[in-house]
């Protein structure tokens, strides 16, 4: 379910539809005619799909954006480093694999006539995993990054389905019963040190859980995520928390924040013309209280520096403290009045109207 969830249903079903064509040698040529047809489909329905409405006209020759091959190459690395490089990788999980690969070579160059067993078949059953592994590895580094404004990590999604790939090529060879079990026990450590790194961060993420149920249905919030790190991710490769306040219009429903996706991929996105007054998401220091603040009732700060919590409270109140996380209510005082109002006009960013 997370491979079919990280690369996309259609990336997903075309592997599955090669991998289910029948032998022969036309399979090659049918293994990659659907996973190009389905690439082609994408590109096409992408390229037609119109930029949101007030989205800057440069943004129309901006369309595909590649990343460097080094950070590419960095992400594929992260797994077996523990998710972690620029801030040092886990020494347990790294020497985790570091072994179980050694068992695997050890196993499988032992085993006394493995290559000959196999015969043209066996051969043969090997070169499909292999062939779109092999594929998907060289989109991760080569396929751009975006596609349009809101299609990302195009390229990184292949990554689960190249490793995914490659188990399934590693549980085609043949090893002796020692090697066999070793590796065994070795991925069990690693899927258990996994789940235990995705507890830790899902309770760091439930860290603004309080601060969401302080808020009443239909808010209007502003996130200002001035520490988007966590300690169990690089942070050059992950930006874990700089939508976790997105959880606000499922769990407690509706209301407006400025950086929900407009992408018609997101179940909760932004309605066309919805309109944004906020800084950029990854700029939360140049906030201004006069440009951006007044469409907002309630500012969630997380690792804010003491003078930027000191200067919104001269306009905000805090209301609720959760680990780095602060919530802070405006002060509303009597002669304020809603620039949108003042126009004659309802709040486009208020309630429903937004999400």
């Amino acid at each position: 379910m997370t491979a079919i969830f990280r690369s996309k249903p259609f990336i997903a079903f075309a592997i599955i539809a090669a991998l289910a064509s029948p032998p022969g040698r036309a399979r090659p040529f049918r293994l990659l005619a659907v996973p190009v047809a389905a690439a082609l489909l994408l590109v096409l329905w992408i390229s037609m799909s119109p930029l949101p409405e007030g989205a800057a006209q440069t943004q129309a020759v901006q369309r595909v954006a590649w990343l460097g091959v080094a950070r590419n190459v960095a992400y594929l690395v992260a797994p077996f480093a523990g998710m972690r490089l620029t801030n040092g990788p886990e020494p347990t999980v790294l020497a985790l694999w570091v072994v179980l690969v050694l068992a695997l070579a050890a196993g499988r160059f032992a085993e006394p006539g493995a290559r000959q067993s196999e015969g043209p078949k066996g051969r043969g059953s090997h070169q499909v995993p292999l062939l779109l592994a092999a594929l998907c590895l060289a989109g991760v580094l080569l396929l751009p990054f975006r596609f349009d404004h809101f299609f990302t990590y195009v390229n990184r999604r292949l990554a689960v389905v190249a490793y995914f790939l490659l188990a399934m090529l590693a549980g085609r060879l043949r090893f002796r019963r020692w090697s066999g079990a070793i590796a065994g026990l070795l991925v069990v450590c690693l899927i258990v040190l996994s789940a235990l790194k995705q507890n830790r961060i899902s309770r760091e993420t439930e860290e603004v859980l309080p601060l969401l149920q302080a808020m009443p249905r239909n808010a209007s919030l502003l996130p200002l995520v001035f520490d988007n790190d966590s300690p169990e991710l690089d942070p050059r490769i992950f930006d874990p928390h700089i939508h976790d306040t997105d959880y606000y219009h499922v769990l407690v429903g509706g209301g407006f924040s400025p950086y929900v996706f407009d992408s018609p991929l997101s179940p909760v996105r932004l309605r066309a013309g919805a309109t944004r007054v906020a800084p950029s998401a990854y700029s939360p220091g140049s906030f201004r209280w006069e440009e951006h603040a007044w469409p907002y009732d309630f500012f969630l700060l997380r690792g804010a520096p003491a003078a930027f919590e000191t200067s919104l409270a001269a306009h905000a109140e805090p209301a609720v403290r959760s680990g780095k996380w602060l919530l802070m209510r405006r002060l509303r005082n009597p002669g304020y009045t809603d620039p949108t109002a003042a126009a004659g006009g309802a709040p486009r960013h208020a309630g429903s109207k937004g999400t």
